[in-house]
């Protein structure tokens, strides 16, 4: 998943860079601001403040109380426990990705694929005892994955798809247990669901990526092309295949997660004016959005805690960010390993880097962007949604009918 939604990402933001529009910023009076460390809903995501490798943080949802999770040894998409106690991620710092489990402060991170294969996209059940996920049989990604369950501890794989069609990738389980949704490129980029136990495979809606389940697992939010090399979050009605779009032409949207009261929803958005990604929170309708991220970084990939957390503190982020190797306890099941440099002269490195950084993150949010009125509004975007879907050609295939008779038909367990 990583790899699809990276080159996707690639490949879109270099088109991107010719525009000049700027993206609409808005207020958001529903959410209240926070009180640092204390018991409110928290939003994960990946930032780039720290190098060129992805780092975890979370913030409130009001944009405050902002804190370091992980060290930069490229880590991405993080997805929190139903009870928030626990956030898993996948990581990157073996070569290949592999599904990390972590306390919400941060420690005790550990790797719980610990294997040679290429596995991401977790989803948690919803008693938090359990992990959907998918792996590939080589750590490139190079055959089409399946999806597996297995413990949070990373014990009892058990894989709960025959065979999935080529494409097929990020399982997201609803948070009522009975039904996984996934993207898939099978005669074209589409959101399937199918029940938990892998059967019943159903086509929900073409074009899009990135599917998240509302929490009483109703609807869908998505991402997709709109017009004019923009891209738009999307919500679909699982049981009606209703679709509409929140985010209008002018803004690059993409990564929705919704709030745990399914009254808002937080995802990305390329800034055309400044070629970042920042992070925004919306009313489920569509309506008063608000750039939280509001600074110069690189921000992305959200996810919103399904109930309020209560984090005392965060060590992580009180030292410098570490070596990039494994540690004494992380082990991996690797075949091959490749020559480290020397670790003082790394951690020298690293120290430095760390003070410039805590220099730059200053000055860039003494220099953040000012929030000006977002002018699109609800009637202008039911005005224009016929008109702009008149112009999109969805490409639909046949073939379909016959992988949908093999996959129902397949024995699977």
């Amino acid at each position: 998943m990583r790899l699809l939604y990276g080159f996707l990402a690639i490949l879109t933001a270099s088109l991107l860079l010719v525009l000049s529009s700027t993206v609409p910023i808005g207020s958001h009076a529903e959410i209240a601001p926070t009180k640092p460390n204390q018991g409110h809903t928290w939003i994960a995501f990946t930032s780039y403040r720290d190098g060129l490798r992805g780092v975890i943080y979370v913030m409130a949802p009001d944009g405050s109380d902002v804190h370091r999770l992980t060290d930069a040894s490229e880590n991405d998409f993080p997805i929190w426990s139903p009870d928030g106690k626990k956030i898993a991620f996948e990581s990157l710092r073996f070569g290949y990705s592999q599904i990390y489990v972590m306390d919400a402060d941060g420690t005790n991170q550990v790797n719980v694929s610990n294997n040679g294969l290429y596995e991401d996209s977790p989803s948690w059940t919803p008693d938090g005892k359990h992990i959907v996920f998918e792996s590939s049989k080589d750590k490139y990604a190079a055959e089409s994955p399946q999806f597996y369950v297995m413990d949070a501890d990373g014990s009892n794989r058990f894989q709960i798809t025959g065979t999935l069609p080529i494409g097929a990738a990020g399982p997201v389980l609803s948070p009522d247990g009975k039904q996984i949704a996934f993207v898939s490129h099978y005669g074209g980029w589409a959101i399937y669901i199918m029940d938990s136990n892998g059967k019943n495979v159903q086509k929900l809606i073409d074009e899009q990526l990135g599917p998240t389940w509302s929490p009483d697992s109703t609807l869908i939010a998505s991402y997709g092309a709109l017009a004019h090399l923009s891209q738009t979050i999307y919500v679909t009605n699982v049981r009606t295949g209703e679709n509409q779009y929140l985010t209008d032409d002018s803004v690059y949207a993409s990564s929705p997660s919704w709030s745990p009261d399914g009254k808002h929803i937080v995802f990305s958005s390329f800034q055309r004016q400044s070629n970042k990604t920042q992070i925004y929170v919306m009313n489920s309708d569509g309506s008063q959005q608000i750039n939280i991220s509001n600074n110069n970084f690189f921000d992305d990939h959200p996810a919103w805690s399904p109930v309020a957390v209560t984090i005392s503190d965060f060590p992580i982020e009180l030292t410098p960010i570490p070596t990039l190797l494994p540690t004494a306890t992380e082990s991996c099941d690797c075949t091959e390993t490749n020559a480290a440099p020397d670790p003082q002269q790394r951690s020298t490195f690293f120290a430095q880097a760390s003070a410039i950084l805590s220099t730059v993150t200053a000055l860039a949010r003494e220099t953040m962007l000012t929030p000006t009125p977002y002018t699109h509004t609800r009637d202008r975007l039911d005005a224009t949604q016929t008109a702009i879907r008149g112009t999109l050609v969805i490409q639909r295939t046949s073939s379909f009918a016959t992988f949908m008779t093999t996959a129902q038909s397949t024995d699977r367990p």
